[in-house]
């Protein structure tokens, strides 16, 4: 089940096309439980030039965030657009 959902995540990613191509960042998110708050996340994300697509994993409460080529965006704004979207950082990884 693990490898499925890691597949189908690199799969999802894959589909975004080269123009999405760059770096990924995983986000822990406290309170993160149905696909109303995925969705809230989502839409919020969309907002920063920088995010080139993102996915949720509500099991994980782990939001991937795939950032568009040559672009950064910092831990601070991350951690504003989710909290704007009603949700709690816990932890960054990049």
């Amino acid at each position: 089940m693990k490898r499925t959902l890691i597949a189908a995540t690199m799969l999802s990613f894959a589909m975004m096309g080269t123009a999405h191509a760059g770096k990924i960042i995983n986000v822990k998110v406290h309170g993160l439980v149905c696909d109303f708050c995925a969705q809230a996340i989502g839409i919020m994300l969309k907002r920063d030039p920088a995010v080139g697509g993102s996915r949720i994993n509500l099991n994980n409460k782990v939001v991937t965030i795939k950032l568009r080529n040559g672009r950064k965006i910092s831990d601070r704004r991350i951690t504003q657009l989710i909290t704007a979207a009603g949700y709690q950082v816990v932890r960054i990884a990049r």
